[in-house]
């Protein structure tokens, strides 16, 4: 079995909205995406100007029969995001970023990371900006690869007509 980094193609957004749905819907997050919802969501992300993105494909290959073209492979992770233009200089906004559950410690997320940073590096891009859940294993995981909270930062919301399901803000 081998990982590979590649750049995301519009071809990939069906398996990423799959991939996405199930990883948003187990623990912790515990959202309810269902497929086409999760679609629709990653398209409005991947059709935003500046987009920059990545997958993780997994292929199992023999000497025989060597991956030619991946794009036939199972997506493990993603990380989405766009070049957002900003008067100190552009920054790089992670929208989106997953790794299969099964899979997660095993360095995916970090080859991810490390992909999208020298995207944006290489387009003259300083800095990198994100919002993840406080208490959740994802915050830790961007603090090990040197991403600090902002301190005079906070994210507002409000409804503007009552959800018929839980306030997933509130938890």
């Amino acid at each position: 079995m081998t990982s590979l980094i590649r750049a995301y193609t519009p071809e990939d957004l069906e398996a990423c909205a799959v991939l996405y749905a199930a990883v948003f819907n187990a623990e912790p997050w515990l959202d309810e995406w269902d497929i086409p919802t999760a679609a629709a969501y990653l398209a409005d992300v991947t059709q935003t100007p500046g987009f920059i993105g990545y997958v993780a494909t997994t292929t199992t290959t023999t000497a025989t029969t060597p991956c030619s073209d991946c794009r036939d492979s199972r997506i493990d992770g993603i990380i989405l995001g766009n070049r957002r233009h900003w008067w100190r200089g552009d920054i790089a906004f992670i929208q989106e970023m997953c790794v299969a559950s099964q899979l997660q410690g095993q360095g995916i997320g970090s080859q991810l990371l490390e992909a999208f940073r020298l995207d944006a590096q290489s387009q003259g891009i300083r800095n990198i900006s994100l919002l993840t859940e406080r208490h959740y294993a994802a915050a830790s995981f961007y603090r090990r690869h040197g991403f600090k909270e902002a301190k005079n930062t906070r994210l507002l919301y409000r409804f503007i007509s009552r959800p018929e399901r839980r306030d997933d803000h509130d938890r």
